[in-house]
């Protein structure tokens, strides 16, 4: 059985790394929108810990830790809710909340391959 063999030296220069970058900045920028009103404060520093939480267990995981790559999808996990709350408590507009559901569908799937050894 012969195995492509991809040779990686840098993490950050993976896919999965570069799709959770982009849904991390996209979720600062909402969480910065939201931060501006005390009233949403509270939701917007949920959503901006845990966003920062997820390339913190990524650059964990691509770094040796691999039960940090677990970590990280359970953070999405919360992420995930997080959203759903905002979006039925109409704090995210439809138009924002799909594709950064997809974007955060798109990390999981990249956290479900087995990363490449460094």
């Amino acid at each position: 059985m012969n195995q492509d063999v991809v040779i990686v030296e840098d993490f950050r220069d993976l896919d999965g790394w570069r799709q959770a970058r982009s849904v991390v900045c996209a979720l600062l920028d909402v969480s910065a929108t939201l931060s501006r009103s005390a009233e949403h404060g509270s939701y917007a520093h949920s959503l901006n810990s845990l966003a920062v939480a997820v390339l913190d267990n990524m650059a964990k995981g691509y770094e040796g830790d691999r039960k940090s790559f677990s970590e990280a999808q359970l953070v999405i996990s919360r992420l995930d809710e997080l959203l759903t709350q905002g979006k039925t408590s109409g704090l995210l507009k439809v138009s924002v909340f799909i594709p950064l559901r997809r974007e955060l569908d798109l990390v999981r799937q990249s956290l479900e391959e087995p990363p490449p050894e460094f």
